[in-house]
């Protein structure tokens, strides 16, 4: 799978029972000071039977997803 390319994680695969409990996950309070760093957001659409959603995923204290949701999102798209 290249940049740019879906991955498509089945609901019944262990990567998507992952996924999803990291995904619930709550945003972290935001930080005073924060290191700068350039971040690749990951984009996670949802397809369901009512259509495509794009995901909003948890951030941590200084913007970047949380370490858990980036383990999973990579987890899930092997």
């Amino acid at each position: 799978m290249g940049l740019g390319e879906p991955a498509i994680v089945s609901a019944d695969s262990a990567g998507f029972t992952a996924l999803d409990q990291a995904l619930r996950l709550p945003n972290q309070p935001p930080a005073k000071s924060c290191t700068l760093q350039g971040v690749i957001q990951p984009l996670v659409i949802a397809r369901t039977s009512d259509g495509d959603w794009v995901v909003h995923l948890p951030y941590d204290s200084c913007g970047r997803p949380r370490p858990a949701v980036s383990r999973a999102v990579a987890q899930a798209v092997r």
